[in-house]
């Protein structure tokens, strides 16, 4: 994937921010794909910072744009909350999960060895604090790249993560997980079936599980990085229970993280985009020097009316 052969396919322009969306040949995928960048329109050329956002199973690079990302970072930059030369890169991986060990082509491999390298040749002058992000399947593709044994990301915002605890080749295990969340039956057959298309086998699952890669292996070199977990106490798929199990893995591995509930948050885009604010809020506050510990609230703040932290 080389610059001359990108090919811009749409450019919006916003008050703060522009918008492009690149199409490009693929040699690892075998075929032709997008993504999108989304930038200030003063800083274009120096980024602070370079974010790489992953959209949820039904959507693609352009989500960041439908679901008003691109709205809630313009406000942060005005704010001063984000620094305005933040850059953030949108792949579209389809509904890969960026999995390892999955069917070919591997989108895990198209991200390392293809994309990530010909974004950071083409559009940085410089080595810049480099941070993963996501929502949904896209949160679980981060957790992941963030742990990973040689990861160079400084943060990660898993922003209800797509995590399903338990063997969902289970039927009983899959009928108890769905009436605990009250997750009606036709979503989570939707669920199952994207899961099942994904991960051929419940060991495979396991090996790019975040909770499971945390339990049989100790994540290095987390000191000075920052982890964000956060989820809609509402939320429809249930992913409070994953964000309550790597919440308490963590602080078991004594990995500082700073973690949100949104109260009445569902698993829709109006809640993410909340949850991508506070996370991005959250993060700037730790490049400042804040440590995690100084952005928790005491648990009882659950009972408040708003937002709130996990306990």
């Amino acid at each position: 994937m080389e610059m001359n052969q990108l090919e811009v396919v749409e450019h919006q322009v916003y008050e703060d921010l522009e918008y492009i969306r690149f199409c490009a040949q693929s040699t690892v995928l075998g075929r032709r794909t997008t993504f999108g960048l989304c930038r200030s329109r003063r800083h274009p050329l120096t980024p602070a910072a370079i974010h790489y956002f992953f959209h949820g199973a039904n959507g693609d690079d352009r989500q960041f744009i439908v679901g008003e990302f691109h709205t809630a970072v313009g406000s942060l930059m005005r704010s001063g909350s984000l620094p305005e030369g933040a850059l953030f890169v949108l792949p579209h991986i389809e509904t890969s999960f960026l999995a390892r060990s999955c069917q070919e082509p591997s989108f895990h491999r198209y991200f390392h060895e293809e994309f990530l390298p010909m974004v950071e040749s083409q559009f940085l002058k410089s080595p810049v604090p480099r941070y993963v992000s996501g929502i949904s399947m896209g949160a679980f593709a981060s957790l992941n790249l963030f742990f990973e044994e040689k990861s160079t990301f400084q943060g990660v915002l898993a922003l209800s993560p797509a995590l399903l605890p338990f063997d969902f080749f289970d039927e009983d295990k899959a009928s108890a997980f769905q009436r605990k969340y009250e997750i009606p039956k036709p979503l989570m057959n939707l669920v199952l079936g994207l899961f099942k298309s994904v991960f051929p086998t419940y060991e495979n699952y396991l090996v790019n599980d975040p909770i499971a890669q945390l339990k049989s292996r100790v994540p290095t070199g987390t000191d000075g990085r920052f982890v964000h977990l956060a989820a809609g106490d509402q939320d429809e798929l249930g992913a409070m229970e994953g964000v309550t199990q790597l919440q308490a893995i963590l602080k078991a591995l004594g990995i500082p993280l700073s973690h949100w509930v949104e109260i009445g948050g569902k698993h829709d885009l109006q809640t993410f985009q909340k949850l991508l604010t506070r996370g991005l809020v959250e993060l700037h506050s730790f490049q400042l020097g804040h440590q995690v510990s100084d952005l928790t609230t005491p648990t009882e703040g659950l009972q408040e009316k708003g937002r709130a932290f996990l306990p």
